[in-house]
């Protein structure tokens, strides 16, 4: 039978390192079995405090296949080992992951990182600072073994194959509200539980201070940032509509108001109510990466959710996990509309409520982090932080880490002068990945989902007014956005070495998503596009009065009316 996983203070922290076999007939083999006991041993001794029964230890047993469903960042086998200490005869079902590559060894550190300190020392916390009576469990796999040095050989994850303990994938194909409840239970245990752990350490620096492996994802601020959107944007979305068609009818939209996307976009980083949001994010919590199992037997509907593959782990808003997860249960929603902004409206107020349940077992409050303590509120700026991760992942982060922007520029100045034939610049001389704009097709099929553009067409609506009925110049009006930039502009960064280098692994993952059968779908959602937020904000405003001589900006400014 499976062995218990008891817990102290140096559990799950492997210090040593192992080089792994390299495939299934190397695990069975006594290559194999010798990795195994080492193992074993050293799971034993970190997990059970004065064991001294390693000479006792036999490995009897490894047999091996590999994982049917691999990644593709890593190589991947499911273990059974068998094993006996004196007459005491132990099967334990292990999971192995090897990184495929170092191209990857940025992702790969912080997974091992995650599961070799940061884990162990969320469970320390959990264990020392749970309230009486209170459970709250890290929905995470046991860890048997982890190590990392970086060179390809000696890197590996060992943990529990949970699919030999009845938990499953979820059918893509779900809309089980079950199976959201779970996720949103697990998301709602892990950035719960980590706020509260920050809290501790005194806050978001001591945070990342001690693990430096963490990254907080913030695009950089300043003039040359700004410059090169306002020069690069309207080109991107341009050839966007022509290499992604499916979704031209918002690119078209977006490009008509392409001068005021970036203010937008610096408005919502800097807004201090979404910046509350932000503790360890999973940063990939896509629904392939939570593992479900049924709580009880017979007619029972709860179920439990583990989360695996944490290469994409950061310091960012919770919006950035909500967002993929929600992705997986809203796309198969049969109809469109408010059945799928209810559906929306239903998990987040639910993931909200189990947070706050969460911060309550460690004897926190919302408003220890100053963070909403209505749940309908809470979802609100939720839904608010969903546009700034599709304007951040879909717009600016694209145009910042173009492979040739000038390849761009120039076939752009080409269309402009009225060569509409002109040929077509390659994705892979465009983008660092070829797939790139697949994965930026993907982030516009989730906002459609979650219903991002009726917010940013609002939005953007807001700052045409402020702009039509001004005689402030643009430039002017950020006078006070000056200082800041010139501060940040002092570190004086290109702009691709201020953007994460891991990011394309994680889009070349993700980008496969993206199928003919989503393309499809997505034309099914013109209804949500940007193009009827904007018309329907537009036939309001014509039905109202005509504004007097000044008009006061929804950021307090006060502005002069042009003069007919």
């Amino acid at each position: 039978m499976e062995s218990p996983v008891p817990f102290n203070e140096s559990s799950c922290s492997s210090e040593f390192v192992l080089e792994s076999p390299k495939t299934c007939k190397e695990f069975e083999g006594k290559i194999g079995q010798k990795w195994a006991r080492e193992i074993v041993i050293d799971y034993w001794t970190r997990t059970d405090v004065g064991w001294l029964l390693a000479p006792m230890l036999k490995i009897l047993s490894v047999m091996a296949k590999e994982n049917p469903t691999p990644g593709g960042l890593s190589r991947s086998y499911c273990l059974e080992v068998f094993y006996k200490i004196g007459d005491v005869m132990t099967q334990q079902h292990w999971f192995v992951k090897i990184p495929k590559s170092l191209q990857t060894v940025a992702m790969d550190e912080r997974e091992l990182v995650m599961y070799n300190t940061i884990f162990p020392k969320l469970k320390v916390f959990l264990k020392e600072h749970l309230l009486p009576d209170e459970k709250v469990e890290l929905p995470i796999p046991h860890i048997y073994f982890s190590s990392f040095m970086g060179d390809g050989v000696n890197d590996c994850l060992v943990i529990q194959n949970l699919c030999a303990d009845r938990y499953f994938q979820v059918d893509k194909d779900t809309t089980k509200l079950a199976y959201m409840r779970a996720a949103m239970i697990s998301l709602a245990s892990v950035h719960g539980l980590t706020f509260s752990f920050m809290k501790s350490l005194g806050g978001k620096e001591n945070l990342l201070s001690q693990f430096p492996t963490i990254k907080e994802q913030v695009l950089p601020r300043n003039k040359k940032i700004r410059k090169m959107v306002d020069e690069t944007l309207l080109p991107f979305l341009m050839y966007m509509a022509k290499v992604q068609p499916d979704i031209a009818q918002q690119l078209m939209v977006l490009a008509k108001f392409h001068k005021f996307l970036f203010r937008v976009f610096k408005d919502l980083q800097k807004k201090d109510s979404l910046a509350k949001l932000k503790t360890l994010v999973h940063g990939d919590a896509k629904i392939d990466n939570f593992l479900l199992k049924k709580l009880g037997y017979g007619d029972s509907d709860i179920f439990t959710a583990m989360i695996i593959d944490w290469q994409g782990c950061c310091f960012d808003r919770v919006t950035n996990d909500l967002m993929w997860c929600l992705y997986g249960f809203i796309k198969n929603l049969p109809e469109t509309g408010e059945m799928i902004h209810g559906f929306v409206e239903y998990s987040l107020v639910h993931y909200w409520d189990e947070l706050k349940k969460v911060l309550r077992a460690f004897g926190d409050k919302c408003s220890d982090f100053d963070i909403p303590e209505d749940s309908e509120w809470a979802a609100e700026l939720i839904k608010e932080g969903f546009t700034l991760e599709f304007m951040k992942n879909a717009l600016i982060k694209p145009v910042l880490s173009l492979k040739n922007k000038d390849l761009l520029l120039d076939w752009w100045k080409k269309v402009e002068g009225g060569d509409v034939d002109a040929p077509l610049p390659p994705e892979s001389e465009i983008f660092k990945s070829e797939h790139y704009s697949s994965f930026i097709y993907l982030f516009f099929k989730m906002a459609t989902e979650v219903n991002v553009f009726a917010h940013l067409g609002k939005t953007l609506f807001s700052h045409m007014k402020e702009s039509l009925f001004s005689d402030v110049k643009e430039s002017d009006s950020e006078d006070e956005d000056e200082i800041e930039d010139e501060q940040n502009e002092a570190e004086d960064k290109s702009v691709s070495e201020a953007l994460p280098k891991e990011d394309n692994a994680l889009v070349e993952q993700n980008c496969d998503a993206s199928t003919e059968k989503d393309k499809q779908d997505n034309i099914e959602y013109k209804k949500d596009s940007i193009a009827e937020a904007i018309a329907i904000e537009t036939e309001s405003a014509e039905t109202k009065p005509k504004p007097t001589k000044t008009v006061t900006s929804m950021y307090g400014k006060v502005y002069t009316i042009k003069s007919e």
